[in-house]
């Protein structure tokens, strides 16, 4: 009996074990590289949070400190605040107050009088004479947030 030509039964079946082989490693590397993938964006995504979180911890410290100092800079002002007799008739004056970086006062003025000349000069004043307010030592929070401001003031305080 004569040989067929061509590869052998062997030759075929070994040449479809490297081919299938060679396609289980590429489906492997694929997988690998999806996993890669998967855990680079797992952690993209941790470190977005985490970023988050700081940041949101950071406008709480802010904002508590916005509220201290605040707080201080009224009392301060109530401290020098002379109302006039007129101050029961339920008015308010808003001023624009502007400090230098160490809390000293570099300037007032009426942003929204009152409508009554007597009540807004005596918060002008009060500003004038406590000559200095309680600021953050933080610059950039004295910057945005203290440099310069407005306040109410009202009969009712």
């Amino acid at each position: 009996m004569k040989k067929p030509k061509g590869p052998s039964f062997e030759e075929l079946f070994s040449e479809e074990t490297k081919e299938l082989k060679a396609e289980e490693k590429q489906q492997q590397q694929r997988k690998q590289a999806q996993i890669q993938k998967e855990k680079q964006r797992i952690a993209e995504q941790q470190r977005q949070l985490a970023m988050e979180r700081q940041q949101q911890e950071e406008a709480q410290r802010i904002a508590s400190e916005l509220d201290t100092y605040k707080s201080l800079i009224q009392q301060t002002m109530r401290r020098y605040w002379n109302k006039p007799p007129v101050a029961r008739d339920h008015l308010a004056v808003t001023l624009n107050i502007k400090l230098l970086p160490g809390g000293e006062v570099k300037g007032v003025s009426v942003s929204e009088s009152s409508g009554n000349a007597a009540f807004d000069r005596s918060a002008l004043n009060a500003v004038t004479k406590a000559g200095y307010f309680s600021v953050p030592s933080d610059p950039s929070v004295f910057d945005r947030h203290f440099r310069s401001f407005k306040m109410r003031f009202s009969s009712n305080d």
